[in-house]
């Protein structure tokens, strides 16, 4: 299996400028990604429900330490693991299948540390509507990262946004 990263590169790029060798990344949706956060942050707490990707990501990142892979959105043990274990999430990539979407974006933004960043892949969908409504009120204006010339052919069309969580209550 060819493993590409199915990420525009202003998404990859965006990530990139948020996170620091110590960050705390949640990925909603593993995949070829992984390891590349893996190479840029301390720790990475991964929920994804399809085994066989689960299989491939764990095949990936099995020679690394600093990440936890979880079977199902519904477990505590990566909220316990990113809230009280390290005061919140700096950045959250929701990448997951459609139907996890609107609970992922939830989940992401109370795991999120203030000033945290949630980003949302293919927030083009007509489905994913209800989760950017959600975001968007919670958050605001998101930053638009379009696909660019030069991003991979199956990203032409896609959008992921990116919201910020406010460091302080109004």
């Amino acid at each position: 299996m060819e493993k590409i990263i199915c990420l525009n590169r202003s998404v990859l790029d965006f990530m990139a400028s948020k996170l620091t060798p110590e960050s705390f990344v949640l990925e909603i949706g593993g995949g070829w990604s992984s390891r590349w956060f893996m190479e840029r942050c301390r720790q990475l707490v991964i929920v994804e429900e399809n085994p066989k990707w689960r299989r491939l990501i764990t095949q990936e990142l099995i020679d690394l330490q600093g990440w936890t892979i979880y079977t199902n959105l519904d477990n505590a043990g990566w909220y316990r693991q990113a809230v009280q274990g390290y005061g919140g999430v700096d950045l959250a990539l929701i990448d997951c299948i459609e139907n996890m979407r609107y609970r992922a974006a939830r989940k992401a933004w109370q795991s999120l540390a203030p000033g945290g960043w949630i980003v949302f892949d293919d927030a083009q969908r007509d489905q994913h509507f209800v989760s950017v409504a959600w975001l968007t009120e919670h958050a605001g204006d998101p930053v638009r990262l379009m696909w660019q010339e030069g991003d991979i052919e199956t990203a032409i069309g896609r959008l992921a946004l990116a919201w910020q969580k406010p460091t302080a209550s109004p």
